[in-house]
């Protein structure tokens, strides 16, 4: 009530509104502390339904209920869920309130809803028959009847208003309890819409046709992991299950940013609790497989990659490879275990590929879990759009970045932007340039980057095959939301200091000589073999420096810093001439005995050394950690004093260090000084 006075004191013209979440209990006992002119309006989250306490609200009170308008915990139901909104739209009414408004948990398909809504508030409520018929008529055009008594039958299976959905159940604790007659159903309801594919129309249609399809794919996939991690013992139940292909083939789905927050959430929590049964089936082996195994085409040869389990240092990693559709797993090669790819040429196919660790001893462990790729002629599945836009915003007159990562079982998967200002007759078009493995960076020039707005798409290829995104461009791509700067770009001037390289990184510095500190600066990078410059990096106001720790050995690149304001628009800057990263040297560990990391002048890091450790593969074996001395005593005839500066000594005078590594002819090479 105080709050009520004092706002009627200081806003007259301004009215209370509720908010909350699973408040309906408590409306009652709130209607009768605050005044009639306070409006209630809180969230009613099961799924959709609206509770008896808003009819016991004393009559004269404005009343808004919110409800969850996905009607369940998968949200995986295509939208309209019409039985869920036509029994909401009942309570609403017979409960007397004003209105509604709605929550969903998603962005994509939700315009029937708000149809739906609409006439039901108005008083008209079409049957699930009739609007579904009209529902399949509009958005696909054709077989309306079958597709209306299909989403009727989904509504049937009871698997709404569950809350143990691939979505929802990332969020809570996850039981893997079985469900296997959902996931037969689920897929047998998708094979019958499938049959009518070839009926839609191309274009918006048959992508919103396939969007359905494709959900329906994931959620029987989704059952059949639950249905089998409760059996998930030994390493040979893991290869069988098949998690790796079941999360791609939901982010294949992924066009919206809700669903790629889905997908995060799988990551995070669904994934996790894979991995705790597969971390007890690992429990059991006395060698590792490899943690991951990645296959890719490069023309007629596929290059494999690998990376160690987890504290495993084997001696030899064996590669093997079978056809698509089974059988026994035959050998490729062995390859040392400092390596971590190789390379095949199997033919033309589709091809697993797996990999074991093999000891010093010859004990070999089980294979890791299997790569598909296809060569040649075989491949017949497009890239795909792994990040899609996010309510893009540019800024006029100045570049817009996005970048974006392509997915495919080819190297040479790539793709191209097009682009236009809104309402425009023609495409204009860049290809988007490589920046890190399967990123690549999107780019509208800034002359071409106008008010009020932009629209864009891509295509992508691996040369074989062609797919675009969104599936429905250009009738309908994405939109960019373009600026006009607020303030002037900016007016300072940088000064560059002589950039630091490794084989391993560039580090790059500038600072503000004069003018004021800009917003934020662009970070643009250009190879020796790149078309055109790229933005690596936004580094903030307070940054002054930046390392490049994505540069490839004995590689040249050039970098621009540009000062921007706080819209992002990018003023003058500077350019570094050509930067060559040196080549890696021969030696492939450098230490520092008693000392700390160090990076010499010529750019090469000598490790500090350390007590040794089975996890590390070396350092010093018989001294006590104490067992040095350091000293700040000049040295000459070097260029790197600091190496020369501190001694490691062990008992009786001599030193051990371990080295782990496989049987090999190797150089050592000692460095020394007189102190």
């Amino acid at each position: 009530m105080k709050i009520q006075r004092i706002l009627a004191e200081l806003a007259p013209d301004k009215r209370i509104v509720t908010g909350g979440w699973f408040a309906e209990s408590k409306l009652g006992e709130l209607d009768k502390l605050v005044g009639p002119d306070v409006i209630f309006s809180t969230l009613t989250p099961h799924k959709g339904r609206m509770d008896a306490a808003w009819s016991r609200i004393e009559a004269g009170r404005e009343r808004w209920p919110v409800p969850w308008l996905e009607f369940d915990g998968n949200l995986w139901v295509p939208q309209p869920f019409v039985s869920g909104l036509r029994t909401t739209l009942q309570e609403a009414m017979e409960a007397g309130v004003e209105g509604l408004f709605g929550i969903h948990w998603r962005t994509r398909e939700l315009d029937a809803n708000f149809d739906y809504l609409a006439r039901g508030m108005w008083g008209h409520l079409p049957s699930p028959s009739v609007y579904y018929r009209d529902f399949a008529r509009t958005r696909f055009g054709a077989a309306e009847v079958e597709i209306a008594d299909a989403l009727i039958d989904l509504e049937q299976l009871d698997l709404f208003g569950k809350t143990d959905s691939q979505e929802y159940s990332p969020f809570r604790h996850f039981k893997w309890a079985r469900h296997a007659s959902r996931q037969a159903d689920l897929a047998a309801l998708r094979e019958r819409l499938a049959s009518l594919a070839n009926r839609i129309p191309p274009g918006e249609p048959r992508a919103r046709f396939q969007y359905l399809l494709d959900t329906l794919e994931w959620s029987a996939e989704f059952y059949r992991i639950k249905n089998s991690v409760p059996d998930v013992q030994t390493w040979d139940d893991v290869t069988r299950l098949g998690l790796k292909e079941s999360l791609e083939l939901y982010a294949r789905r992924t066009t919206t940013t809700e669903e790629l927050g889905t997908l995060a959430a799988l990551t995070c929590k669904y994934y996790h609790d894979y991995r705790r049964h597969e971390d007890r089936a690992r429990g059991g082996l006395t060698m590792q497989p490899p943690d991951q195994v990645v296959a890719e085409a490069d023309g007629d040869w596929v290059v494999v990659g690998w990376r160690p389990a987890r504290g495993c240092r084997p001696a030899q990693v064996d590669l093997q490879r079978r056809g698509s559709r089974g059988g026994e797993f035959r050998a490729v090669g062995r390859f040392e275990a400092s390596l971590r790819e190789g390379r095949d040429r199997p033919g033309p196919g589709v091809w697993e590929y797996a990999a074991a660790t093999i000891s010093a001893t010859g004990e070999a462990s089980p294979l890791s879990l299997p790569h598909r790729v296809a060569v040649g002629k075989a491949d017949t599945e497009p890239p795909w759009l792994l990040v899609t836009p996010r309510n893009p915003v540019g800024v006029e007159g100045t570049t817009f970045w996005l970048p974006v990562v392509v997915r495919d079982d080819q190297r040479s998967a790539g793709g191209t932007l097009y682009y236009r200002r809104s309402g425009a007759p023609r495409w204009d078009s860049l290809p988007l340039s490589p920046c890190a493995r399967r990123t690549f960076m999107a780019r509208i020039p800034g002359e071409a980057v106008a008010a009020p707005g932009m629209e864009f798409y891509f295509e992508l290829t691996d040369g074989q095959n062609t797919t675009r995104r969104p599936a429905s461009a250009p009738a309908v791509p994405y939109g960019l939301r373009v600026l006009r700067s607020s303030s002037a770009t900016p007016a300072v001037t940088l000064q560059l200091e002589p950039a630091r390289t490794s084989p391993e990184h560039v580090l790059l510095r500038w600072k503000v000589v004069s003018g004021a500190t800009p917003a934020s600066y662009h970070i643009l990078r250009r190879g020796s073999e790149d078309r055109d410059w790229m933005l690596y990096a936004r580094a903030p106001a307070g940054l002054s420096s930046l390392m490049d720790d994505e540069v490839v050995a004995g590689a040249t690149y050039q970098y621009r810093v540009l000062p921007c304001n706080a819209d992002g628009a990018e003023g003058p800057g500077l350019e570094t001439g050509a930067i060559h990263v040196p080549a890696r040297d021969k030696y492939q560990l450098h230490v520092n005995c008693a000392g700390r990391d160090y990076l010499d002048p010529q750019g090469t890091l000598w490790r500090a050394d350390h007590v040794y450790s089975p996890l590390m593969g070396w350092g010093y074996v018989d001294a006590p950690a104490d067992a040095h001395w350091l000293s700040g005593a000049p040295v000459r005839k070097t260029d790197r004093p600091a190496l020369f500066q501190s001694v490691r000594y062990g008992a009786g005078g001599t030193l051990t260090d371990r080295l782990d590594v496989p049987d090999g002819a190797y150089t050592l090479v000692f460095l020394t000084a007189e102190m």
